[in-house]
């Protein structure tokens, strides 16, 4: 989830994004760098709010310490596209990780989102468990982990699956 750069201004509810990239070159890097590493099939794709992501706590924390900033809390109404996603391999990951595992992504590859997923279809997904949008909210929220809840973004190698990236990645799992 490193090297990704996300540039995020709002003004009276109108939001400008960018997303700066620099992938690892090198498919072993990201690979070693990345949390978990899943091939598996999309059942289901929804634009839901990044506020849906937090817990009542955590929001309730975030409307105190942002209360006089509204459009900072309008970063609250990032689309994100959820993606409920079936584990057909783990390569690397935690050993707790169900077949069922939720993805977040934003919505749009401007605030660096992958945006490719599609339902029934398979893909190779690098993924962290710590939200990338966090640091918009990071004097409320630290460290944000759910179980089974994973996060992408396009300055990954996440794609749709093919049989030769899978067995390169096969390589570096054993």
């Amino acid at each position: 989830m490193k090297n990704c750069l996300i540039f995020l201004v709002l003004f009276n509810g109108f939001q400008v994004l960018a997303c700066k990239c620099s992938k690892n070159e090198s498919l072993q890097s990201e690979f070693d760098g990345t949390e978990v590493v899943i091939h598996g099939r999309v059942l289901s794709v929804e634009i839901v709010k990044l506020k849906s992501t937090f817990d009542s706590l955590q929001l309730d924390s975030i409307n105190k310490q942002y209360h006089n900033q509204a459009e900072g809390l309008a970063g609250l109404d990032l689309e994100l596209l959820k993606v409920e996603f079936e584990t057909i391999q783990i390569y690397k990951g935690q050993e707790e990780i169900n077949n069922i595992i939720t993805i977040y992504t934003a919505r749009r590859a401007a605030a660096c989102g992958f945006s490719e997923f599609e339902k029934g279809k398979e893909f190779i997904t690098f993924l962290s468990s710590i939200n990338y949008l966090n640091f918009m909210f990071n004097k409320a929220v630290e460290g944000q982990k759910k179980e089974n809840v994973f996060w992408t973004n396009r300055c990954t190698w996440t794609s749709k699956f093919e049989s030769g990236l899978n067995k390169e990645i096969c390589e570096f799992a054993k």
